[in-house]
């Protein structure tokens, strides 16, 4: 496992990870707590590094290979995603999709996308074919693994429009 304590230029930050892509080695990057935010990681491989609470605000992780890699509460707002690997990604409590451009194309695993549907579910969205929509996706969203690892209660009816 590489660990990365503490280096104060960012530049020497996509440095230390450019390096580290290049050579794709078996050990597993750690940069759990790093401030990342604005950092040009696009095409990085960081494939089941450790990013928790990593700032990545901003960063440009486009074409990135983030897949398996633990994001759990990291802050990827404004980050570019667009065609990054997500899928196997740990990515809970982490705010991940943006409601732009820089989350389209991105791959995600089918836990990932249950988690997702859930999340759609819970929305209090007061119109009958929303209720509908998400009558309709409850059972898949009950399947997401984070309802058994946070203790969540599993969706029941959607309620009615008011």
């Amino acid at each position: 496992m590489i660990r990365l304590r503490k280096i104060k230029n960012k530049a020497n930050w996509n440095a230390v990870v450019s390096k580290w892509s290049i050579e794709k080695r078996k050990e597993r990057l750690r940069l759990s707590g790093a401030d990342l935010s604005g950092a040009d990681l696009s095409g990085a491989y960081l494939r089941d590094a450790y990013l928790s609470f990593v700032n990545l605000s901003g960063a440009n992780l486009s074409g990135a290979d983030l897949s398996g890699a633990d994001l759990y509460d990291a802050n990827l707002s404004g980050a570019d995603l667009s065609g990054a690997d997500l899928s196997g990604a740990t990515l809970d409590f982490t705010n991940w999709l943006s409601m732009s451009c820089l989350s389209f194309d991105i791959k995600i695993d089918k836990d990932n996308f249950y988690q997702l549907l859930y999340h759609i579910c819970k929305l209090d969205v007061d119109h009958l074919d929303v209720k509908h929509v998400q009558e309709y996706l409850k059972s898949f969203a009950n399947k997401a693994s984070v309802i058994q690892r946070h203790k969540l209660e599993k969706l029941e009816n959607i309620n009615e429009v008011k």
